[in-house]
């Protein structure tokens, strides 16, 4: 690069005028042909572009020019500023301008030249005021591209979030999508990058936020001289709100007006919490995450279901049954969850002094394991459906007397139902009715076995007898319209000793003669008076009523169909146990009677909830009677009986070539005792009786002890028996069939609120935050753009910091304010504005 040339004589270099002493005003671009036309006339030549006219200095007195002017016209297509841009001069041009200067003899002509630009000047028209003298910077520019990006970006970031946590927190499983990410356990990894989108969204539009601020308080004379240089830089870049704050609060201390100017710091630390708080945004939500069951996806497999009949060697058909004993003596494993369809009774079928459960049909599962009947949601496939309705009434008895031996009593007769009781008894969930009326039955033989002497944990009980006869005056027509091989099944007559103890009745009635019987003999003792109450009939042995027998009898549409059915469960459950009282020192069976319809609160039958009761709901088919796909026992013989039914037989299912248990055999009437009495072991030795398992006899007795009906008692004993038989002989099935299925798997969902409710709180107040900064910066600033770092830097000019500046490029901060305190300026603020002649931006004192 070429030096300055010298002269041989004693020259010096021509100063650069300031433009400041020579304003050029600025005009709009539609007036910049007049301009330039303007100046062509005064003879000087204005390209395109800016022009460097170079005048020839005139010759003073002692060579030199008396004022050399280098004057930068603006290229009057830009755009309008209130700065003229001028360039400078390069070394090598200004040496040129030297090397051919023409000395003193060009003066005149130097002296001319201005005055005609002088006089150009003078002749164009004042420049109009526009919008641009009160804003030096448009929208765009006052925040640059990446501003922008943060703060329209972060916005959008900021809704999408929110809304997917919304999503997230108030969808549910019947949403595939949720579903999906639910049960694929993608909920943590969801919120986890939904909180970082959060977090990293609202700090960068807390750095935009505090670059604004930064910019009003220069703007608006709040910002303490100490702090000028770094909250002018803020404006540029910043980390966050957390020094400006710092700043702008100890300046407010400082200066001791915390009513007047607290706008700023106060703006300043609610957007310090806000964006501390969002940092926490990931721990906020996922406390309120849990485990939890939702419901899976259905899946199909092939499982055993049910019995079908097979060959037998002597060309019979038989099912591959377990044999076993009679299920009333079998204490039941556990209490299955199963599906139920329940229609309570009309109430203008309902008869006076009928005990009716209504139509109840329930399902039970093929499901060995007790978590999965627990969590399965849905199960469509074949299953095993009990019809467990009971209807009980006052019996219509003949010829029944009342016969005693020793400590044992039994009674015997004959028995038939009420005559009004026809359309009750021959009508079924499918609408089946039987063609017989029941003055045409035959009365049913009965004899029940009535022990006396209790045991000591029996005080308090129903003295209960249970009675099947071996025949029977009618059957209660089931949901499947089959009929069963042993009728008598479905019919029982019980009794309840429910008035005079050991020694009344001892005292009151006439034992039987005789050391040793087989069979009840003799007259026996006839009742004096009897009377009905609701669906039982009291047996008076006495005028004054002191010892009183009350029976009833029961009718029961019990069997059982394999059919294809749909099961729905809201909600996983938990299959109910016996639960000890430490107080009374018994096993209590309240969340069993539950199961099976009797809520705890005395509330009426089947008044729970299906949930509540934990069970399932049995869709209703549009006809119960079996069909293609379904299979039932016709009943037609004994080994073609329900497996279920023959199990619950009193004497010992028949099937199975199983030795028949009692003596007796299914001919014999049979007496299930449902209390602590002890028989007679001399008493009637063709009668067999025998004393029910004691957790059945525990579940009765409370049924009945908190207000339940016989029927319902009774109800709740064939469908434990049945569930007994049922998952006993699980393992045994042999029909195969397609079982669609689904389950509730435990998942971590939202089981709270509480955390979304304050993200969601704390984005909204940043929101708003914003706003109301995004305003005040539009609002109140002048000459502050932002992401703008020469700018930050240039606009530290003026009186106020220019020797601070000159003297501090070697010194600490502390150094720096230990000068400031030396100098008195301690409680001086600053701030921006634009300079007298609006060219530029200069920092001034607060007043």
């Amino acid at each position: 690069m070429s030096g300055p040339t010298q002269d041989s004589g004693p020259t010096q270099e021509a100063p650069i005028v300031d433009s400041s002493a020579h304003p050029v005003p600025l005009r709009p671009s539609n007036e910049r042909a007049s301009s330039t036309d303007a100046l062509t006339g005064s003879g000087i030549s204005v390209p395109n572009g800016p022009q460097v006219t170079e005048i020839p200095p005139a010759t003073g007195e002692n060579g030199r020019a008396p004022h050399d002017v280098v004057e930068v016209l603006p290229d009057l297509r830009a755009r309008d500023t209130f700065d003229a841009e001028i360039p400078d001069e390069s070394p090598h041009d200004r040496n040129e301008s030297d090397n051919s200067s023409p000395g003193a003899a060009g003066g005149t002509e130097h002296a001319q030249a201005v005055a005609g630009v002088e006089a150009a000047i003078k002749t164009l028209p004042p420049v109009a005021k526009t919008s641009a003298q009160q804003y030096v910077f448009s929208t765009w520019e006052k925040f640059g591209w990446l501003s922008s990006i943060f703060l329209a970006g972060g916005l959008v970031v900021l809704l999408a979030a929110i809304g997917f946590l919304a999503f997230l927190w108030f969808g549910n499983w019947s949403n595939h999508t949720w579903n999906n990410i639910a049960t694929q356990n993608w909920f943590t990894r969801a919120v986890s990058l939904s909180a970082l989108a959060v977090r990293n969204a609202v700090s960068l539009q807390a750095g935009v936020a505090t670059s604004m601020l930064a910019s009003v308080a220069l703007e608006q004379m709040e910002v303490h001289i100490l702090s000028a240089a770094s909250i002018s830089g803020m404006r540029n870049a910043t980390s966050g709100p957390y020094f400006f704050t710092w700043s702008m609060l100890t300046a407010a201390w400082k200066r001791g007006n915390f009513r007047q100017r607290m706008l700023i710091p106060i703006l300043a630390a609610v957007l310090t919490i806000t964006t501390v708080l969002v940092q926490f945004t990931s721990t906020a939500l996922l406390a309120d995450l849990s485990p939890g069951l939702i419901p899976s996806s259905s899946r199909n497999y092939t499982a055993a279901t049910n019995f079908v009949y097979i060959n037998g060697t002597d060309g019979g058909q038989y099912i591959p049954v377990v044999p076993r004993g009679t299920s009333w003596k079998t204490k039941a494993p556990f209490y299955p969850a199963f599906a139920e369809y329940h229609e309570d009774v009309d109430d203008s079928t309902q008869q006076d002094g009928i005990s009716d459960t209504g139509f109840t049909l329930r399902a039970f599962l093929p499901l060995q394991d007790q978590q999965a009947r627990s969590n399965i949601r849905s199960y469509n496939g074949i299953a095993t459906v009990l019809d467990s309705r009971v209807v009980c009434m006052p019996p219509n008895m003949t010829n029944h007397s009342l016969h005693l031996i020793e400590d044992t009593m039994a009674l015997g007769g004959q028995v038939t139902a009420a005559s009004n009781t026809t359309n009750l008894f021959f009508e079924s969930g499918n609408g089946a009715e039987s063609n017989q009326t029941w003055e045409s039955r035959t009365p049913a033989q009965f004899k029940c076995v009535l022990p006396l002497a209790l045991s000591p944990t029996s005080l308090q009980d129903w003295r209960l007898s249970i009675c099947q006869p071996t025949t029977t005056t009618g059957y209660l027509a089931n949901a499947f319209n089959s009929m069963s091989f042993f009728n008598s099944w479905s019919m029982y007559i019980v009794v309840n000793i429910s008035r005079g103890g050991l020694i009344d009745w001892l005292s009151g009635v006439t034992p039987e003669s005789g050391d040793q019987h087989s069979d009840l003999f003799g007259p026996g003792n006839r009742p004096l008076f009897f009377s009905n109450h609701n669906e039982w009939q009291d047996l008076l042995f006495t005028s004054n009523g002191s010892l009183r027998l009350s029976t009833t009898l029961c009718f029961t549409a019990f069997e059982t169909a394999d059919l294809a059915i749909e099961a729905i469960g809201n909600e996983n459950r938990t299959e109910p146990i016996p639960e000890y009282d430490s107080e009374k020192q018994i096993y209590q069976y309240g969340r069993i009677r539950e199961q099976l319809g009797q809520p705890a609160n005395l509330a009426p039958l089947f008044s729970e909830s299906d949930s509540e009761r934990g069970i399932l709901q049995l869709k209703k088919r549009d006809s119960w009677l079996p069909g293609p796909g379904d299979y039932h026992f016709d009943g037609i013989a004994s080994e073609r009986t329900s497996f279920a039914l023959d199990f619950a037989n009193m004497f010992g299912p028949v099937q199975g070539f199983v030795e028949q248990p009692v003596i007796g055999g299914i001919d014999s009437p049979c007496t299930a005792i449902l209390y602590g009495g002890q028989r007679d072991s001399g008493s009637w030795t063709g009668l067999t009786s025998f004393r029910a398992d004691p957790s059945l006899t525990a579940l009765v007795q409370e049924i009945l002890q908190q207000g339940g009906s016989i029927a319902f008692a009774l109800q709740s004993i064939l469908t434990t028996l049945a569930g007994i038989a049922y998952y006993d002989q699980l393992q045994q099935f042999n029909g195969v069939g397609t079982v669609a299925q689904s389950d509730f798997i435990l998942v971590t969902v939202p089981h709270s609120y509480r955390g979304f409710i304050a993200v969601v709180s704390v984005v909204v107040a940043h929101l708003l935050l914003l706003a109301v900064i995004l305003w005040l910066f539009l609002a109140r600033t002048t000459v502050s753009s932002l992401g703008n770092s020469w700018q930050t830097v240039a606009q530290l000019q003026g009186d106020e910091l220019r020797d601070l500046i000159a003297q501090s490029s070697l010194r600490t901060d502390s150094q720096v304010e230990k000068r400031m305190l030396g100098s008195g300026l301690r409680r001086r603020f600053v701030g921006i504005r634009l300079s007298d002649d609006r060219k530029k931006a200069e920092v001034v004192p607060s007043f």
